[in-house]
């Protein structure tokens, strides 16, 4: 973890510190002037539904061959896709080492060229055919190490080529059609999320702020570019940059968002993600914790802290923010957006002024009473006319986009631990206790 560890509450009376100083000092930005709709705060639910049209026009489902990385393309961005609106387990493959004290799983599945990778919680990666049969494995880690030493990567792929970020600080290049290692590259600090790729270009950040423009080829370091370090706690997975005409929207743990000429490192444009929710135990972790994504000329991101918001990408300036934040990437479709926050609501919002249209809670914790054994939820994803959340507590659900209704549910052996991967009609979602499941 980067920043300043928290153990033994000893950061506790510097946090309250820093939170009194930041109170007293708000009169200072009184004259904020930001262009961007604004919400009041501190008083009401701040995801309560603002607007009463909740008319949607989906377009035609279409059937996606391939799920390249988060959210399936490179800018984050792949629109309704083809599914069920009553899915079946179909099968279930041993992909590795699951999620405990030790391990843990960053990545969801990719797939293409008929065949899905997944990544275990101790580095290693499994080839499955589409129709679950085991291709080959791949350990990531290095010779000298333990899978679990590293534990926590990314993926992404283009062509027959899989590249692969690691905690043990590497990015790799590996043959999808055999899982032989081309070439790795050593960076030092963690990359838990998943890299993004423009041209001959591989785009990572690790959890020491260094953004890293690294060659497809053969791996060469050609340009690095660090950001403000973050003085507080960070997500352990990170956001994944997003890429799309030649600008990568690089998310650093410090809430920098920061747009970069993909080729050069060049920065175009940087804006903070530092407004967290008012009142929030996570106020304090700036992390751009919800990977941007790219939609036509406008992006969005979120944080941990609890803020969303969407940026023009030309230039930066922002459209409109949200008190509400993500652990995972928003969804587009259409003038909708769909996200679960870091309070485990499932909103919809407008993508055209970001107000409310309607607000679900998900099951937040396994004790309610107790507020113990936290639920996360990964995704949304929207397919076959229905808003998907995966849980760990074992059910993926489907909502009804129109009115937020749950209208469909189907047990997860063991539940979710990573975000699902739709392809070819089916979606794929990777268990706690490193299985892969497939449902169509």
């Amino acid at each position: 973890m980067n920043g300043i560890a928290m153990k033994n509450g000893v950061l506790r009376p510097l946090f309250l510190t820093v939170a009194t100083l930041l109170v007293a000092s708000c009169s200072a930005f009184n004259n904020d002037t930001l262009p961007g709709t604004r919400y009041s705060v501190g008083s009401g639910d701040i995801t309560a539904p603002k607007s009463g049209n909740t008319a949607i026009a989906l377009a035609a489902p279409s059937v996606n061959a391939n799920w390249l990385t988060v959210n399936g393309e490179q800018d984050h961005s792949i629109g309704h896709l083809a599914f069920s609106n009553a899915p079946r387990l179909a099968f279930s493959v041993d992909i590795g080492k699951g999620v405990n004290r030790n391990a843990r799983i960053t990545s969801g599945p990719i797939v293409a060229g008929g065949r899905v990778i997944a990544m275990d919680g101790a580095a290693q990666l499994t080839a499955v055919s589409t129709g679950g049969g085991v291709l080959w494995t791949t350990s990531l880690a290095p010779i000298d190490q333990a899978g679990e030493d590293g534990t926590g990567g990314g993926l992404t792929q283009v062509g027959n080529m899989i590249f692969a970020s690691t905690g043990f600080g590497e990015v790799l290049a590996i043959s999808a059609e055999t899982g032989g290692i081309i070439w790795r590259r050593a960076l030092g600090a963690p990359i838990p999320a998943a890299p993004a790729v423009s041209g001959d270009r591989i785009v990572a950040v690790s959890r020491d702020d260094v953004a890293y423009g690294i060659n497809t080829k053969n791996g060469a370091l050609e340009w690095t570019r660090r950001g403000a370090r973050a003085i507080g706690p960070v997500k352990a997975g990170g956001g994944s940059p997003a890429v799309a005409k030649g600008i990568a929207l690089v998310p650093y743990g410090s809430g920098d968002l920061r747009a970069m000429n993909v080729a050069n490192g060049e920065t175009l444009w940087a804006n903070p993600l530092d407004r967290g929710r008012p009142g929030s135990a996570l106020a304090f972790i700036g992390d751009v914790s919800g990977d941007p994504v790219i939609n036509g000329n406008v992006a969005y991101a979120s944080t941990q802290a609890g803020q969303t918001a969407q940026f023009n990408l030309s230039n930066g300036n922002l459209n409109w923010t949200l008190p509400a934040g993500s652990n995972s990437p928003v969804w587009t479709v259409g003038t909708s957006v769909f996200m679960v926050t870091e309070q485990s609501r499932l909103l919809r919002l407008n993508a055209l002024n970001g107000e409310v249209v309607w607000s679900v809670q998900l099951p937040e914790f396994e004790k309610p009473k107790k507020k113990d054994n936290y639920i996360p939820h990964y995704g949304p994803i929207v397919a076959q006319g229905l808003v998907w959340v995966a849980g760990s507590d074992g059910q993926l659900r489907g909502f009804a986009p129109q009115s937020g209704t749950q209208v469909y549910s189907v047990e997860i052996p063991d539940g979710a631990a990573a975000a699902p991967a739709v392809a070819g009609g089916r979606m794929y979602i990777i268990s706690r206790d490193g299985q892969l499941h497939a449902f169509q």
